[in-house]
């Protein structure tokens, strides 16, 4: 049986970093790890990122933040190329009847591939979810019992860009125990 990895981190690609790490800093409390990054090729031929990227990448900046419990979230702002906004579709979002009743024309589009949210742990899951709505975020659906006979919470939330993240009263290693 191979060993029960560690998550490490989890990536973003974004519009502008200093906005939506200023948004990831106030409004879950990630910390900064490090100072904002700005590579350029043209500065610093054999950094890693360009060595990984490819010979495409030309220009990007990358902000480095910690959750809570020491799980990398890494903010990427792609300048040369420039930075290319999914498609509602590709970001699991999709135009629609709004039947998921936020009202907003667009259905929470689950069912495609790829990562489709990022879990947080906030005991105070309805304060959680004020916080993001007031900082521009979105709530999907409502606020639900997860589990009614431990009174575990949970909520899903759209960032201001559309990420969906879910906000649960505890931590997984909890929620899954019996």
């Amino acid at each position: 049986m191979p060993p029960n990895l560690a998550l490490n981190h989890i990536a973003l690609s974004v519009h502008d970093v200093e906005v939506v790490t200023a948004w990831y800093t106030s409004v879950l409390g990630f910390r900064l790890a490090k100072p904002i990054r700005h590579v350029k090729r043209e500065e610093t031929p054999d950094a890693n990122l360009f060595r990984i990227y490819g010979a495409r990448l030309h220009e990007a900046k990358v902000a480095l933040l910690l959750a809570g419990n020491g799980v990398g979230f890494e903010i990427f702002e792609f300048v040369r190329p420039r930075f290319e906004p999914a498609h509602h579709q590709q970001n699991h979002l999709h135009q629609g009847t709004g039947s998921d009743g936020d009202g907003d024309g667009y259905e929470f589009a689950y069912e495609k591939q790829g990562i489709f949210h990022v879990c947080v742990t906030d005991e105070d899951v309805e304060g959680r979810v004020e916080k993001i709505v007031q900082a521009g975020g979105k709530l999907q659906g409502e606020i639900v019992t997860a589990d009614p006979k431990r009174g575990i919470k949970a909520a899903y939330v759209r960032d201001p860009w559309g990420n969906m993240l879910e906000v649960l009263s505890v931590g997984f290693d909890v929620f899954t125990a019996e």
